[in-house]
């Protein structure tokens, strides 16, 4: 959780609750379930959740990785891994959470998952699609790198989300959730789609909006370089 802070609406104080979360983090999700059981026991609270995404493994390969690998890369084995689990099982538990960590077969990369919270937001859906993510994930194994997978998940929020999403993963996630994820994984600060993306077909490549920013960025340094040059006497470039 990032940070709590009140600010004014027309009906009185309302809460704005920022969500900086992997969907591949147990401890998200642990935190996540105690926020809605919070917000279930205030109904009277008006409450505003942006969910910012966040890389936990940023350079991940686009399809993932077998879970037996990454955990002896980032515990050193498995015996760790499993004593760690453990704990975050009986947590779980107390939350109503059923975490099946023997069913994951593969770390995904949430890139894609992270632009499904995205377009799932046009439709006051995004809560619903973190939830949902987060229980495919954990509960069920399942792979929510995988677009038939995320498919599936937004079909279950209904037709308009489903719809939107698989447009929005289509054309990069409209640029936010990508360049969010990589912005503050690899901390750049938050950007607008200047990143490298992979569209629903599995096609890579640098987005248009990308190109469009790099060029305007050469044009601006050609300018300033000119400027530099003629105030120092020189005949520009």
């Amino acid at each position: 959780m990032n940070h709590i802070a009140p600010r004014p609406g027309e009906d009185g104080q309302r809460l704005l609750i920022e969500v900086v979360f992997d969907l591949v983090c147990p401890w998200c999700y642990l935190g996540v379930a105690r926020l809605m059981r919070m917000l279930d026991n205030r109904p009277e609270a008006v409450v505003e959740i942006q969910w910012r995404p966040f890389l936990l493994n940023p350079d991940i390969a686009p399809g993932g990785v077998p879970r037996q690998d990454y955990l002896v890369r980032k515990f050193g084995g498995e015996d760790r891994a499993r004593r760690l689990h453990g704990s975050i099982t009986e947590l779980g538990r107390a939350e109503g959470l059923a975490f099946r960590f023997d069913a994951i077969r593969r770390v995904p990369h949430t890139l894609d998952a992270h632009r499904m919270v995205r377009w799932a937001a046009r439709h006051g859906a995004a809560d619903h699609m973190v939830l949902a993510l987060f229980a495919a994930h954990f509960c069920e194994g399942r792979d929510i790198a995988h677009h038939e997978v995320l498919a599936a998940i937004a079909h279950g929020l209904g037709r308009l989300v489903a719809e939107t999403a698989k447009v929005g993963v289509a054309h990069g996630g409209g640029g936010g959730a990508q360049g969010q994820s990589r912005g503050q994984s690899r901390g750049r600060g938050r950007g607008r789609g200047r990143g490298w993306g992979r569209g629903w077909g599995g096609r890579r490549g640098w987005s248009g909006h990308h190109r469009r920013w790099r060029r305007r960025k050469r044009h601006r340094r050609g300018q300033n370089l000119r400027f530099r040059h003629s105030r120092q006497g020189g005949r520009g470039l």
